[in-house]
């Protein structure tokens, strides 16, 4: 009974979760949604505000520079520089230029190519004439925004070269001073709501223009001015608005004119537009839906509690069932039957776990057959792969006994018994292997040359390397002694440049050395080959048992040869491992104790 009704406590629960959890997720994702559409929404509008702002503040710009050229073209003008009219005739022409602006120019100035000045109307500013050397071309300047302390207003400077007509040569200067109330209107005009507004941001950080602060006596921080620094308009989320809002919702546009002309012209700075609003304001409406929402979700979990309850009880018993059967098929039962009728889901799931435990009776029968064929499989893949190389030895040399047998050398017959206690030595190996693991091979320890084991590899390998005309170059001192199974050893050498010599071009070459370590008595074992090398994802495989890969047409072993070199290297408390050359080709490392210390004499 203790079990069932824990049961039924865990399907309550689970029905009280169920029923929460629809509440739970649809404020959630009502939540999330709805700000994410609110962001989208307002982010987009705030974007087509900060354009529209954006474009009239450059149809400003353009109109007076376009104004300033005109007058730049009067032939009045253009005389009067030329020397071909009295002052009193140009004077009097700017003064009534000036005052027909009505009020949006301060003061005009012509200049001559030298700067000096020809005649002047309006309100003389300090402001330096922009006019270059004849040999230099400027079709435009506009200049940065100043404050007049005296008049209390905000302006702009605008001079375009006068041109003379015949020979297109610059002969002067003209210099508008405009006010620039027009653009302030432009910016200060923009409301969002209640706490919604435009900022004309200079790219240095400072607000030139802004309901808040005066010009230019407040900048933004470097975040802010990083994200709406763009030559494209766009929208965003900043942590800080410089104007107390965290996380407000913001768009932006640059004032293309600032971007399109160049360096010397406002003040070396570019504009642009961003609109913010206070996130309070931004997410009001999203918060009134959080809480209707969640009312809702209140509703709907005290509906479905009662419903949960009576739901569990009739579910415990077919799933204590359910549950006791899958207890014994854990168990190695699998001639279990459960008998359940429900006519649902759970009846369905019963007639499953039926199917599984015959299912599982046949797949272990099969399982149990396919391990034995592996096992004989991987013995005789190991067998054939190790005896070739002996064998291969063993039938050319006969072959040449046989054409020369009257002068055969001793060392022939010695290579013959060697190759053949070698052979032998690989038989006994097998049969070990067969009977346990690579990992628990015994080794036979002796004191030995490994580079006489080397030479005896080589001389082993000496006709498939001169099939494929391959230099084996060997170094290495004589004089060095390494403690281990000599025979096993010997057969990593002749796995490893076995390998080599397979995957070496034709006519290429093949260096073998090896040393001993002053600092840590190890021999240090090294071959490299001149072949294409080893794949990046390859290094850290091809050591694997039975792993394999075919290269450039090159048909891989039985992927066991590495894999032996590997268990034996370990096997005596050293390391091997494989890398690229520089300049093509692989070469493979050992590193190995050349005292063993604690091992297991046979």
């Amino acid at each position: 009974m203790t079990v069932k009704r824990s049961i039924q406590q865990k399907i309550a629960a689970t029905m009280l979760i169920a029923g929460l959890l629809p509440g739970f997720f649809g404020v959630f994702f009502t939540y999330r949604l709805g700000i994410k559409a609110l962001k989208d929404s307002i982010g987009a509008n705030l974007k087509t505000i900060a354009v529209e702002a954006s474009e009239k503040i450059d149809i400003i710009i353009r109109r007076e520079i376009h104004n300033t050229r005109s007058l730049a073209i009067s032939p009045l003008i253009i005389a009067a520089v030329k020397g071909n009219h009295k002052d009193a005739v140009i004077q009097s022409y700017i003064e009534r230029y000036q005052r027909q602006s009505g009020g949006k120019i301060i003061s005009i100035t012509v200049m001559d190519k030298r700067g000096g000045s020809i005649a002047a109307a309006g309100k003389s500013l300090p402001i330096r004439s922009p006019h270059k050397p004849s040999s230099e071309k400027r079709e435009v300047f506009v200049g940065d925004i100043l404050f007049d302390q005296a008049t209390q207003h905000y302006s702009m400077l605008i001079a375009v070269p006068i041109v003379e007509d015949e020979t297109k040569k610059e002969i002067g200067d003209i210099m508008i001073v405009y006010n620039i109330a027009e653009i302030f209107g432009v910016v200060n005009s923009i409301r969002v709501g209640m706490t919604g507004h435009a900022n004309l941001v200079a790219s240095d950080g400072t607000l030139l223009v802004c309901p808040l602060f005066p010009p230019r006596s407040h900048t933004i921080n470097n975040r802010l001015l990083n994200q709406i620094s763009m030559a494209q308009p766009g929208w965003g989320i900043t942590p800080d608005d410089a104007h107390g809002g965290k996380n407000s919702i913001i768009g932006f546009a640059p004032v293309k004119s600032t971007f399109e002309m160049g360096r010397e012209n406002f003040g070396g700075k570019k504009w642009h537009i961003f609109i913010r609003q206070l996130p309070e304001e931004t997410y009001s409406p999203i918060y009134a839906l959080l809480w209707k929402v969640s009312v809702l979700g209140i509703i709907l979990v005290s509906l479905l509690l009662p419903l949960g309850y009576v739901v569990a009880i009739r579910i415990v018993r077919p799933i204590k069932i359910l549950s006791d059967g899958a207890k014994l098929i854990g168990e190695g039962r699998l001639n279990q039957n459960m008998d359940i009728k429900t006519g649902d889901e759970i009846e369905g799931l019963a007639e499953t776990f039926n199917q599984m435990t015959q299912n599982l009776n046949l797949t272990m029968q099969r399982l149990l057959h396919s391990e034995r064929i592996a096992a004989m499989g991987r013995f005789s893949s190991t067998f054939a792969h190790d005896i070739r190389n002996p064998i291969i030895a063993i039938k050319k040399t006969l072959q040449m006994i046989k054409k020369s047998p009257a002068s055969i050398d001793e060392r022939v017959y010695d290579d013959l018994i060697s190759a053949c206690g070698l052979l032998l030595g690989l038989v006994n190996d097998m049969l070990d292997i067969h009977q346990v693991s690579y990992k628990d091979l015994p080794l036979l320890y002796s004191s030995f040359s490994p580079g006489e084991v080397l030479d005896e590899a080589i001389k082993l390998l000496k006709i498939e390397a001169e099939e494929k005309g391959i230099y084996v170059e060997r170094g290495g001192r004589r004089d060095i002694v390494i403690e281990g199974d000599k025979r096993r050893i010997e057969r990593v050498f002749i796995n490893l440049l076995s390998n080599a010599i397979k995957y070496s071009p034709p006519n290429g070459k093949i260096r073998i050395s090896f040393d001993a370590s002053a600092d840590t008595n190890n021999l240090l074992f090294k071959i490299e080959d001149e072949g294409t090398g080893i794949e990046i994802e390859d290094i850290s495989k091809i050591f694997d048992l039975f792993y394999r890969k075919e290269k450039n047409g090159i048909k891989s072993g039985t992927g066991l040869g590495l894999y032996f070199c590997k268990v034996v290297i370990e096997a005596h408390h050293g390391k091997i491992w494989a890398e690229n050359r520089d300049k093509g080709g692989a070469v493979f490392h050992i590193e190995m104790p050349l005292t063993q210390i604690n091992r297991e004499r046979l």
